[in-house]
């Protein structure tokens, strides 16, 4: 059928052009001839009267009332040929010029124009995108300026419908909350784009690779990948500028732009200058900087440019120098210089690598506010020079705020900030955000803080977690690296962190500053000094006024705060801070403080408050704090079991010899099983066993007794003295219940049921994979070739002295 309609459509267009051209050749105003069949032409049978079946050589197809009446019937062969974009290309160059469409011949244009449209819409999109309808508008246009409507706008049907929210249709995130769909027009990734009001929405019909830039200047381009690869020449990328914006989506999923290679400055994929980068979806890929700039995915190269991202994916790109994905403009000689934003809503920036700022990388400041989305697996690759930053490098006046559901995780740094290397500026933690399992080969395993041209930088944590990070020499979590640079702790967790010293945090140089009034430090272990905190110059200062820093790890000293004796580092205390169940090689370890060093009380201690004490000079009695006008003995406690804390007439603490028993509130947790409410808590006393300890239930396991720390800890039993005061949880570690499953086919004796015999092979009961032998009759097995054949005696004549026997060895039965 379809062979037929195209012929038709095909003969039609050859005649009226003939027609057209030979009466403007003759310059004649002559009427086009048209089909007055009332009935079909067949092969046997034309209408001779007919000004076009009547031609000499015309074809039956040519007739009218033919096309009509076959268009009603079936069968077309399965081998008719399928209409292509050049078919239909032919029959739009076959138009008449706008100018030439008069009252004469508009019928036949008419027609005409609804033949194309009933052959277009057989063409793919890919197909249908690269026609040019140039000639097709301008026909339309002239016919409706005929019909009195000069004013009306003709639009040429798509082959098929594109519409959709700009964000592809399913994206939720940060200002985008709701969806209002649009009309994207095909575009095949080569051609030029139309822009209305300078505004285009366009979609990818199938893969492409540009020839040149593709360049959005001063316009707003929405554009949608539907799931289509559009790839660099090698040189050719994406530049938005002057006030442009490029809206980035992926309607289908798997739309991918693949990035320059060759002769990159910046911005392999994406170039931006004073203009905005709106990404919903699709992934930028494969970028790779080869000049002094940076960005493997994308350049911001002015202070006014804005990066937008609700989702997609930015990967495996190569920065070069600076920033695997993102790069905020350098400008050595203005080092100073602030501005842009990038604005991370959601989405994943994952496996891009640079020298420095894995994910993002700016000496030029700019502001970064992640409040979702994911930065992981990235890679800072340089080891000298103060490089670092596994997912971020930001120097000169920026801003790093993180929040809501963000995460930055799994990033490395081949010297400082895991995570992130700052210099110059302020970063804000909250809400459920997280750092957690990057990593550092020196200093800093999730965060490292530097100064630039003498301005410090400074950390503010009200919520989130810092945990799982690891730094091979300082700082697990953060190392506060250069002075005057601070980190506030008010809220959240920074825990499971590992280093040499300093297995959470790391004081360094002077001042250099903690001040904790809230959040806690646990669960983290240096495998040198200082569990949790490590105090190093003299002008490092750590002050605490509240939070808890507990269970944390040291393989020198100062399970929880460890103060260098080389040096005078500060110790400030205040108000109700928990120092307490830190641990050297399992014995209690809060503060270590070296010979000669105290810790300050700087302001009055509140009901709550607990600090353990261990001093490197056990000669009792030992000073360990600064004379103050107030007893606060009971807010601290002697970690060594025979030693005990007193206020004296010099007005300050000691540590003294002779056990005290100080009282102790413990928790159990049953960590997933069940725990009757009145065994949950006991009271205790220092020097004494903890007793009788509850056993609580879990369906499915088995109890394996009460452990110091949620996974792993210390064991601790009834006959257990109790070493540690004020309150402690101790956590309920389970073993899964085995359920015997008889599936191994194993021959030991022990599993087996019948031996072999001479013709029959031994039967085994099935094993389990622990060991245990079934006994059940269906759970056997038996083992092939393991029968023993006969084994036979000498042959000996029997009485008719004609015959001869021989018996077998194994059973006589046998002969």
């Amino acid at each position: 059928m379809r062979k037929r309609i195209f012929s038709i459509l095909l003969a039609l267009c050859m005649v009226l052009c003939l027609v057209l051209t030979a009466a403007f050749a003759e310059g004649k105003a002559e009427e086009t001839p048209v089909c007055t069949c009332e009935t079909a032409c067949t092969a046997e049978a034309v209408n001779a009267e007919c000004p076009i079946c009547g031609v000499e050589g015309a074809l039956a197809e040519n007739c009218g009332k033919y096309a009509a009446e076959e268009s009603g019937q079936a069968g077309a062969s399965d081998d008719a040929p399928v209409i292509t974009a050049a078919d239909v290309q032919a029959l739009i160059h076959a138009l008449p010029e706008a100018e030439t469409i008069g009252a004469d011949n508009a019928a036949d244009v008419e027609a005409q124009l609804e033949a194309i449209d009933e052959a277009k819409i057989q063409l793919s999109d890919e197909d249908f995108a690269v026609l040019d309808f140039t000639r097709y508008d301008a026909a339309a246009a002239a016919l409706m300026a005929l019909s009195g409507e000069p004013g009306a706008a003709f639009t040429p049907q798509t082959a098929n419908g594109h519409s959709h929210c700009c964000c592809g249709g399913s994206v939720t995130a940060g200002d985008h909350t709701s969806h209002s769909d649009v009309t994207y027009q095909p575009w095949n990734g080569t051609s030029s784009i139309t822009y209305t009001n300078n505004t285009a929405y366009v979609y990818l019909t199938g893969n492409a690779t540009l020839s040149g830039h593709l360049t959005v200047d001063g316009k707003t381009l929405y554009l949608c990948l539907s799931g289509k690869t559009l790839a660099s020449n090698g040189t050719a990328k994406i530049q938005v500028k002057n006030g442009g914006r490029l809206v980035l989506c992926d309607c289908r999923g798997g739309g991918t732009f693949k990035g320059a290679t060759q002769s990159v400055w910046g911005g392999a994929c994406i170039y931006l200058y004073t203009s905005t980068l709106d990404m919903f979806g699709g992934k930028l890929t494969g970028g790779k900087v080869t000049g002094k700039g940076g960005g493997g995915a994308i350049a911001l190269d002015d202070q006014q440019c804005i990066f937008n991202m609700y989702g997609g994916e930015i990967s495996g790109n190569n920065g070069k120098n600076y920033g695997g994905a993102i790069f905020r403009k350098f400008n050595a000689n203005m080092p100073n210089t602030t501005g842009g934003t990038f604005n991370m809503y959601g989405g994943t920036i994952k496996d891009n690598t640079a020298k420095n700022g894995g994910a993002f990388f700016s000496t030029t400041g700019g502001t970064i506010n992640m409040t979702g989305g994911t930065i992981s697996g990235n890679k800072a690759t340089q080891s000298s020079n103060d490089a670092g930053g596994g997912a971020i490098y930001m120097r000169g006046s920026g801003t790093i705020n993180i929040s809501g559901s963000a995460q930055i995780t799994g990033n490395s740094s081949s010297l400082d900030g895991g995570a992130i290397l700052m210099g110059w500026g302020t970063i804000n933690i909250s809400d459920s955000a997280k750092i957690n399992n990057n990593t550092a080969n020196r200093w800093g395993g999730a965060i490292c803080l530097r100064q630039d041209s003498n301005q410090s930088t400074t950390l503010y944590m009200r919520g989130g977690e810092i945990s799982g990070n690891r730094a091979t020499k300082e700082g697990g979590a953060v190392h506060v690296f250069d002075k005057d640079c601070q980190f506030f702790l008010y809220d959240g967790k920074i825990t499971g962190n590992t280093s040499g010293d300093g297995g959470a945090i790391y004081l360094n140089q002077e001042p250099s500053w903690l001040i904790m009034q809230g959040g806690e430090i646990s669960g983290n272990t240096a495998t040198g000094n200082g569990g949790g905190v490590y105090i190093y110059r003299t002008g490092s200062v750590c002050q605490l006024y509240s939070g808890k820093i507990e269970n944390n790890k040291a393989s020198g000293n100062g399970g929880g705060i460890y103060i260098n004796p080389s040096n005078s580092g500060q110790l400030r205390v205040g108000n109700k801070p928990l120092v307490q169940n830190n641990t050297v090689s399992g014995k209690a370890n809060n503060v270590y403080l070296p010979s000669g060093k105290t810790l300050t009380i700087e302001i009055g201690m509140s009901k709550g408050a607990s600090i353990g004490v261990t001093t490197a000079n056990i000669r009792y009695p030992v000073a360990f704090s600064n004379n103050y006008k107030k007893d606060y003995a009971n807010y601290f406690f002697a970690d060594d079991v025979n030693a005990h804390v007193e206020y004296k007439d010099d007005q300050k603490l000691y540590l003294v010899s002779g056990a005290v028993a100080r009282p102790l509130t413990v928790t159990f947790d049953p960590n997933g099983g069940m725990l009757a409410e009145a065994d949950k808590t006991k009271s205790l006393t220092t020097g004494e066993p903890y007793g009788t300890l509850p056993v609580p239930s879990y369906a499915g396991y088995d109890f394996a007794g009460w452990y110091t720390e949620q996974n792993g800890g210390t064991e601790i039993k009834e006959n257990t003295t109790v070493t540690v005061f004020g309150t402690q949880t101790l956590y309920a570690h389970w073993t899964p219940i085995h359920v015997h499953a008889y599936t191994q086919q194993v021959q030991k004796p022990e599993a087996l049921k019948t031996p072999a015999d001479c013709t029959n092979n031994a039967v085994y009961y099935l094993s389990c994979a622990c060991g245990e032998v079934s006994t059940n009759d269906a759970d056997t097995f038996t083992a092939a070739n393991t029968a023993l054949d006969h084994d036979w005696g000498a042959w000996t004549q029997n009485s008719d002295e004609k015959t001869h026997t021989r018996i077998c060895k194994r059973d006589t039965s046998h002969t």
